[in-house]
């Protein structure tokens, strides 16, 4: 359901769309971007000072700080292909980029580069949003979403591809598992063949990428190959968590839960790096392709894995309402909050389920000792042992709630039969038995 944005609303995301201010471009003096009407400049001297030092200066210079758009596409070929994983398809042209980055980073938003391949024809890094800071003595900023960049040169030095991903607001957890678990469940584990792989202990990032998912991994290598490549003290970031996962121990049960039938992971792209590297994939779910994703791997001097950072796709590709509410509401940061929130005209209705939650949950008892009695009681427990046993999978639904929309996305998209059943709007419209049920 699509709500109208208030004309004032309208405004102050107008204003916010402003274009930074040329950090390196002084030449081309402050201006709207989004109201130029002339094309993109390749001829850039800004953006062309970073080609003779690789993809690792060039990435650098371009997003570590204030984000110039006009900086960004002079930087790109001019048929350049952006593959955004918050939008529904990748973007291709210098104009569409450069659109892409003004609506991204108003003026009071920064990108602080966390840590960076060191590739000279392809590379990537991972990042943070931040805002400007407020005072003139350099106030510390918050940190904001989190994501990685994979990017890719031509051979006259332009950017010929991207493909970036941030953080989900909502993190499944542990319910990912268990949702991948349950779309494969008809997937039978076949005994596996003879490894065919000959085992290696590259040193360097890609190689060690290149490694395990082109010649370990279809060679019939256990999820183990990758321990012994990786460092005691370990950190792997992955998004569909709220907290990394700390040292090899933890990583190794994370590692060995994703072991699951029927789901292959296919990397796409992998850049160069010999201390980092970035590489895209996409996941095969029963045969089907299912999400797209990123990672960044990063090794220490001994030339183990001390870093990793995973970001999946949405699923479908661009369904977000969660990170494009945060944009609202947080142009620089965006992040949800609950202050941001209440500061918006949309912060009451998306605040809902969370603020309304002991609400519903005291009516919901209240409706059921008041409406219902023992017999009401009975008849909802009856009823839920009927309806959880119907099928393999079965699934409960909020038709208000964006996470059951891409669950049930998900489990279409991966063809997994399945049983659904709708919850009532609201609880008073779900009579005697609604409430009762646990």
């Amino acid at each position: 359901m699509r709500t109208a944005l208030p004309s004032s609303l309208k405004t102050l995301l107008s204003a916010l769309s402003l274009s930074s201010l040329g950090k390196r471009l002084t030449s081309l003096g402050p201006r709207l971007n989004a109201a130029n009407p002339n094309p993109v400049s390749t001829q850039s001297a800004g953006a062309q000072q970073y080609v003779a030092g690789g993809c690792e200066t060039l990435l650098r210079g371009l997003f570590d700080g204030a984000v110039d758009a006009d900086a960004v596409a002079a930087a790109c070929s001019s048929d350049v292909e952006w593959d955004d994983l918050t939008a529904s398809k990748p973007l291709v042209g210098r104009e569409a980029v450069r659109d892409l980055i003004n609506a991204k980073f108003p003026y009071s938003s920064l990108l602080a580069v966390e840590r960076i391949s060191d590739g000279k024809r392809s590379g990537g890094f991972t990042w943070h949003r931040e805002v400007r800071a407020a005072t003139p003595d350099g106030q510390k900023s918050k940190m904001g979403l989190r994501g990685t960049l994979f990017a890719e040169m031509d051979a006259d030095g332009k950017i010929a591809y991207v493909r970036e991903a941030s953080e989900p607001i909502f993190k499944a957890g542990a319910a990912t598992e268990a949702l991948l678990k349950a779309v494969t469940k008809d997937a039978k584990r076949e005994p596996k063949p003879a490894p065919t792989f000959t085992p290696r202990t590259p040193t360097t990032a890609s190689g060690v990428a290149q490694y395990l998912w082109e010649d370990a991994y279809p060679g019939g290598a256990d999820p183990t190959e990758a321990l012994r490549l990786f460092s005691e003290n370990i950190v792997y970031e992955d998004f569909n968590y709220a907290t990394p996962f700390v040292g090899k121990a933890e990583v190794a049960e994370f590692v060995q839960a994703f072991d699951i039938p029927g789901i292959e992971f296919v990397p796409l792209k992998i850049s160069e790096g010999e201390r980092a590297c970035v590489f895209t994939w996409k996941v095969k779910v029963n045969g089907q392709d299912g999400p797209s994703g990123i990672s960044f791997y990063e090794i220490d001097d001994d030339g183990k894995v001390c870093f990793i950072r995973d970001i999946p796709a949405p699923s479908p590709q661009g369904f977000r309402p969660l990170g494009s509410l945060a944009a609202v509401t947080d142009p620089e940061l965006r992040l949800l909050s609950a202050e941001k929130l209440l500061r918006s005209v949309l912060g009451v209705a998306s605040l809902g389920m969370g603020l309304l939650r002991p609400i519903f949950a005291a009516e919901a008892a209240w409706q059921a000792e008041v409406l219902g009695d023992e017999q009401t009681r009975i008849a909802a427990i009856k009823q839920l042992d009927a309806e959880s046993t119907s099928a393999p999978l079965v699934v409960y639904t909020y038709i208000l709630s964006p996470f059951s929309t891409e669950a049930i996305a998900f489990l279409d998209e991966t063809g997994c039969h399945y049983k659904k059943y709708e919850l009532g709007l609201e609880w008073f419209l779900l009579g005697k038995a609604g409430p009762a049920r646990p």
